[in-house]
Formats: C-alpha cells, sequence, structure tokens
C-alpha cells in the first residue's frame, strides 16, 4: 500500500493506494461513531457491500444514502434531501460521512460536510480513475445552480482517500481515457519525467494493470496535492497551473452539445493552448507535437469530429473567462512539465488554434 500525506493550512488528509485499501477505513471510525455512506447507486450495487461491512465492523450506526450519478446529483435539492435525513437520524457534529463513487458523488458529500452543523468530517472513496487523481484531491467541492456547473461550492478537503484499485478493474475503456487526459495535464504542468513515463506504460495503463495503476495514481496525487498545498484556496495564481486546457474545454464541450466528454476537451483544450504558445513564440512546435502523438496513444481526439462555428464557441468561452482589453487568459505550455498563467491571447489567435483542430 502507498501512503501520501496532503498538507495544508486547513488539515492534513491521508491518501492510501493500493488492493484491499477499504480496509483503511478503520482509520476515522470510532466505535461509537454515527456513520453516512453516500453512494452511487451503481456502484453501491458492485462494491456498497464490501465497503458497509467494514464501516459496520467498527461500528454500531451506519446509514446508506444511495442515489444516480451525473451532473443530476450535484444539486441543492439533493443536498437539501441529504440535510433532512441526516436530521431525521439525529446525526451530529461528531458524524462521520463517506462517499462512494465518482467525482459527482464528492462533490455532493464533501459540500453537505462542509456545511451540515458547520462542517462534520467526510473521507472519499473515490471508484473512478479521474475521481482517484483529481477531483478527491484539492478539497473544492461544488454544487451545479441555476444552470451554472459548481456555482456554490466551498473549499473543504476530506480527512482521507481511500483508493482501492480494485474498484477500477471493472471500469469501461472511455473512462480509462478520459481520465488519462487530466493525468497528462498534470504531467504538463509539473513533470516532463511523469510524461514520458505515461507514454512508456500507455498499455498497462489502459489494461488496467494494478501496480501500474498504483503508481499512476500515487505520481498524480504528488503532483496535485504539492500545488494545492502552496495555494489550497486559488488565491496566489500557483493552482492555476491546473487549469491548463480547460480554458477551451469548457467551450468544446458547450459548442459541442456535450457529444464530447470533458476528457475529450481538456485533451483539445491542451493541444490548442500548445498550438497558440508555438505561434507566440513561447513554446517549440515539438511541444505540441509530443503532446498529440501522446493524447493518440491513450485514443483521446487530436482533432474535432465536428465543424465547430467560430462565434458559437466564442460565446461559450466569453461566458466562461472574462476578458482583459479584448483579449483572453490562458495557461500556456514553455515546455514539458512547466506552464506560465495569466498569457493573454487574442481572439484571432485562439480561432486560428481551433481552426487547426479541424484539420
Amino acid at each position: 500500500m502507498r501512503t501520501i500525506v496532503v498538507e495544508t493550512p486547513m488539515r492534513s488528509c491521508s491518501v492510501f493506494i493500493g488492493r484491499g485499501t477499504v480496509s483503511e477505513l478503520d482509520a476515522w471510525i470510532g466505535s461509537e461513531s454515527t456513520v453516512l455512506l453516500i453512494a452511487d447507486r451503481d456502484i453501491f450495487d458492485t462494491h456498497g457491500q464490501q465497503v458497509l461491512e467494514k464501516i459496520q465492523d467498527r461500528c454500531g450506526c451506519c446509514m446508506t444514502h444511495t442515489l444516480e450519478s451525473g451532473e443530476s446529483a450535484k444539486s441543492l435539492r439533493q443536498a437539501a434531501r441529504l440535510y433532512e435525513f441526516m436530521v431525521d437520524q439525529r446525526m451530529d457534529r461528531h458524524s462521520l460521512i463517506v462517499a462512494l463513487g465518482g467525482g459527482t458523488m464528492g462533490d455532493l458529500a464533501g459540500f453537505v460536510a462542509s456545511t451540515y452543523m458547520r462542517g462534520i468530517r467526510w473521507i472519499v472513496c473515490p471508484t473512478t480513475l479521474l475521481a482517484a487523481i483529481d477531483s478527491s484531491i484539492g478539497g473544492k467541492t461544488a454544487l451545479n445552480h441555476a444552470g451554472v456547473k459548481n456555482l456554490v461550492g466551498s473549499f473543504y478537503p476530506p480527512w482521507g482517500v481511500v483508493v482501492d484499485v480494485e474498484f477500477l478493474a471493472t471500469l469501461p475503456a472511455a473512462a480509462i481515457r478520459s481520465a488519462m487526459a487530466e493525468s497528462l495535464k498534470h504531467a504538463m504542468v509539473a513533470d516532463a519525467d511523469f510524461f514520458e513515463w505515461q507514454r512508456r506504460h500507455h498499455q498497462a495503463i489502459l489494461g488496467k494493470e494494478p501496480l501500474v495503476l498504483e503508481e499512476l495514481i500515487e505520481w498524480n496525487v504528488k503532483i496535485k496535492s504539492a500545488i494545492v498545498s502552496r495555494d489550497e484556496r486559488d488565491e496566489t495564481g500557483e493552482r492555476a497551473r491546473l487549469n491548463f486546457g480547460h480554458t477551451l474545454a469548457h467551450g468544446f464541450e458547450a459548442a459541442s452539445e456535450y457529444r464530447l466528454g470533458h476528457g475529450e476537451c481538456v485533451g483539445l483544450g491542451m493541444l490548442a493552448a500548445a498550438r497558440i504558445a508555438h505561434e507566440l513564440k513561447m513554446a517549440d512546435r515539438n511541444v505540441a507535437e509530443t503532446l498529440c502523438e501522446a493524447l493518440r496513444q491513450f485514443g483521446l481526439p487530436t482533432t474535432l469530429p465536428f465543424p465547430v462555428a467560430p462565434d458559437r464557441l466564442m460565446r461559450a468561452f466569453e461566458g466562461d473567462k472574462k476578458t482583459v482589453t479584448g483579449r483572453f487568459r490562458f495557461v500556456l505550455p514553455r515546455y514539458l512539465g512547466e506552464v506560465q498563467v495569466g498569457c493573454e491571447v487574442t481572439r484571432e489567435t485562439i480561432e486560428r488554434a481551433v481552426e487547426s483542430l479541424t484539420r
């Protein structure tokens, strides 16, 4: 088992990675604990009983609340239902929430934990590779509201993260590919050696080989936790490095009417940003070319599979990012493993980069 301690000003969070790590739930559950397990309904059917039995071995009071996965779970309506349930069950400030599922379950559970009685303990058992390497680390929790994604949120890190790679064995190939866009992003912003390691091990990663997945997750957690520990609340600009690829990704998602997944759009957003960096003479051409090859190795698209009207894309983009004197702010690569934040880019340069993705 691999153990990483994420230190932030708010608290210390232990991350356990390995096979059978669900046994580490004992670290936070006392014999007198009242525990609420919030779980993705499909995930609960597959792995919930194993987690539930481990919790019940330690405490005498454990409740379960399951719901459908997806963005609809991240709503004030769902949070209100949980508050009502927790009040009915007489959960108090010493109670504990356990989140089982992907990023949406973590977001909902973390937000509820941060606001119920001004904050109670919570831990997360991610069951997707994306949640294991990204959303479970960093402490951002959020709900969607009024048609706006992540409008209502808080910074509230979990007390612990338990990543059991056996839970990842049933993931579909598309889920692994999507997560790898974020993993490549972490390497692009912080560690060229990790970038090359992923390329060498792409077949083992896509094949979900447990030991390789453990190392992949550990590397990602160390990169993200190092960045987050220096800028927990997204105030100094350090954490903005993690937005690499996301500036255009949100526009691609909206312009495609969400036919493209988030990971696919992040990959395309990174590639467009790398080509912008080359045009601005910030990076050599080989940065974009090497990234393009890596995306192909993991089965991620390197061209837009449908035409995107520039005006529609820019409208989606402008709704997500503020302009400064007619320019847009980007995170752009300088080399593999190094990016620069706050780069101002003109609309014309963006349009040329997007147009390059149609060829």
